[in-house]
């Protein structure tokens, strides 16, 4: 009986692993820098390290943490630690655990000071049982008496500790800890209260009190830096985040903090007691993780390579086989192949070619010119005759749109329909020819597909995967765990040595994709408005994609222009923006009618656009005006819809009478 492999990309969040499979499917080079140099773990400068779900985050952290580090050092923590510069000390903001400290009955001031002691003393714990690994692993001269002498004063009370090993310490402090669980879990049932709990350490003395008394205590660690990194930020109430504030304003000695949260999870900057915001670039530096990989020129690469060690660490044997990922995915070669593919796609859907939708589309087009330049039925079909090439739908299309954008009142339509057919056959003739169809060329395949097959956009090759991935590897793992599930449904061997992943399989995992990223992704506030609207937006530029004549390629990205929009509408932008439905071009763009204006300009996620037919790639952008984006943040996508229809019947209709079309946005027609 053949041997049924399991999926290779199912797991696929970095808090389902354990550390050796963090260390094992570590891709750690992003062109010549080390990913972990993101993090800087040698600098005592705090880092807040923001990212989208599944950007790596937590994957990147926990490999400097030092049950990582251990693992890097052959399974000694000192000798890791001593090749490093530091020890990385990992705490999950675990929502289970924190939502604890709130309402019944309490103030938030009362909650938040047991919060404050009881989240400082996981940190010392987390913090020690590290630094005891690394004694006992490197056979460290430690002088524990000094330490727990300088530990008892710390300590708020002469009875707080009678111990005299390290190991007493911890388990002190672990007493300490269930002493607060025990209260808080009881609260809620009248047999506890707060005030039974006594705070035994002024805030900061754990934190940054034992790392400067081991430094003094066990000469070894003179030099290294200890880096507490806190992530999942996000499940912080924006007073357990004040805490975490607090800690990066008033850092000291050889300790840095570096904060791990989703895009939306810093919910504030300001510290405890009402104190003053923390600084950017003086008190901490923030880096956004996607930014990184996708400003480097090897991001491609870099999710390549994320594919390969996948497959060999589950046991496919991807890079000691020497394949590839590219060679696992049909694709097509070039104009040849791909005009072929098409033609035969057409061919199985439509008995009779030339009543196919691309050319019935067209020839009704063409129609139009009837009305306005008196043109017959006769010379309309030899236009269709001469633009039409046998076996090549796709210069079909391209000669379509030319004429479309050629097309000028009072022209002889059968001369322009000869001038087209040469500068397509020639391949040579014109530069304007030859851009416009590198320009076009993916829209002229997904209108194809479209209007002759009734089929969704084909998306397949792993260069496209990777554009729809968005340099988000849990997209990357997503994308490919549905294909293969597809592959494997339609009788194929996906990742196996000889065998291919069909162009259908391809397709229709990432359509499963970007179905499970629109219901993976909701926002918790003001979800069903943010959603529409992004329905709405896509469906507009979907509109315009796949119009006789758009006036923009590669449709995916809209800029904003005319002004600002309502606070109310930001709000829930702010929202697509954090749940990464859309991502924000930095630089923005420039209005043609107001250079000096610069506008904000945005993308459907990649990941979202098969859903609607979209390009996964950026380069066209429309413009959409400032009082319309606010109507559709705003959940008023009706009284928009039609001014968005009429923008787009110019596109649909190109031969259209100019008079007809002025006519029909006066009589408000849609």
């Amino acid at each position: 009986m053949k041997e049924i492999r399991e999926n290779p990309f199912d797991c696929l969040k970095a808090t389902d692993f354990s550390d050796v499979e963090i260390f094992d499917f570590w891709v750690g080079l992003i062109g010549q820098r080390r990913l972990e140099d993101i993090l800087s773990p040698l600098s005592t400068m705090p880092m807040m390290l923001l990212g989208g779900k599944g950007s790596g985050k937590t994957h990147l952290m926990r490999y400097c943490s030092s049950a990582v580090q251990r693992l890097r050092g052959g399974g000694n923590l000192a000798e890791a630690i001593r090749q490093d510069g530091y020890m990385g000390i990992y705490v999950r903001a675990d929502a289970l655990n924190v939502n604890r400290f709130r309402g019944k009955g309490f103030s938030e001031d009362q909650w938040s000071a047991i919060f404050y002691y009881y989240f400082e003393i996981r940190l010392g714990v987390s913090f020690l049982r590290e630094c005891q690994q690394a004694i006992a692993d490197g056979a460290l001269e430690f002088d524990v008496e000094g330490f727990i002498s300088g530990f008892r004063e710390l300590s708020l009370g002469s009875d707080i500790i009678s111990c005299d090993r390290l190991d007493g310490v911890i388990d002190h402090l672990i007493g300490l800890r269930k002493e607060v669980d025990r209260v808080v879990a009881n609260v809620a049932t009248g047999r506890s209260s707060l005030q039974e709990i006594v705070v035994r350490f002024r805030l900061g003395d754990l934190a940054f009190g034992l790392p400067a008394l081991m430094k003094d205590s066990c000469a070894d660690f003179s030099e290294t830096k200890f880096v507490f990194m806190i992530d999942e930020l996000e499940n912080f109430s924006p007073g357990q985040q004040e805490f975490v504030n607090s800690l990066i304003r008033y850092r000291r000695g050889a300790v840095s903090i570096k904060v791990g949260a989703r895009h939306y999870g810093i919910k504030t900057y300001g510290t405890i007691e009402g104190g003053e915001p923390i600084k950017l670039e003086s008190e901490f530096t923030k880096v956004i993780l996607e930014d990184e990989v996708r400003q480097s020129s090897s991001g491609p690469e870099f999710l390549k390579n994320l594919i390969s060690v996948r497959l060999e660490k589950s046991g496919w044997g991807a890079r000691s086989s020497g394949i590839d990922p590219y060679d696992y995915f049909q694709n097509l070669g070039g104009d040849d192949d791909l005009n072929a593919y098409l033609f035969s796609l057409i061919k199985n859907r439509n008995k009779d070619y030339s009543s196919s939708g691309h050319v019935r589309r067209f020839f009704e087009a063409l129609s139009d010119l009837s009305k306005s330049e008196g043109v017959s039925e006769d010379k309309i079909k030899r236009v269709v005759g001469i633009l039409s090439f046998e076996g090549k739908p796709l210069w079909e299309k391209l000669a379509y749109l030319s004429f479309y954008k050629q097309w000028e009142a009072g022209r002889d339509p059968i001369q322009l329909a000869e001038s087209i057919r040469g500068e397509i056959a020639s391949g040579v003739e014109g530069r304007q020819m030859t851009n416009r169809y590198s320009q076009f060329k993916t829209d002229l395949c997904a209108q194809l597909i479209r209007e002759s097959t009734g089929k969704r956009v084909m998306y397949f090759g792993l260069d496209t995967i990777i554009d729809i991935a968005q340099f988000t590897p849990r997209n990357l793992f997503i994308l490919l765990k549905s294909i293969f599930r597809r592959s494997r449904f339609n009788n194929e061997r996906p990742f196996e040595k000889g065998s291919e992943i069909s162009i259908i399989s391809q397709n229709e995992g990432i359509l499963d994709a970007a179905d499970w990223f629109w219901e993976d992704a909701q926002p918790d506030v003001h979800g069903a408005e943010v959603r529409s609207a992004i329905d709405s937006i896509a469906q507009h530029l979907s509109n315009i994609r796949f119009a006789a004549n758009p006036p923009e390629c590669s449709l995916s990205t809209f800029s904003v222009v005319g002004g600002s929009i309502s606070s109310e509408a930001a709000e829930n932008l702010r929202h697509a923006l954090n749940w990464s439905y859309l991502y924000e071009i930095s630089q923005g763009g420039v209005d043609k009618n107001q250079p000096n204006l610069v506008n904000r300009k945005f993308q459907i996620s990649p990941m979202l656009s098969p859903k609607y037919g979209l390009s996964v790639t950026r380069r066209g952008v429309i413009t959409i005006d400032a009082s319309d984006i606010s109507d559709i943040f705003l959940g008023r996508i009706t009284e928009v819809s039609v001014s968005m229809k009429k923008k787009i019947r110019g596109y649909q209709r190109p031969l259209h009478a100019v008079k007809d079309v002025q006519e029909d946005l006066f009589n408000g027609a849609d």
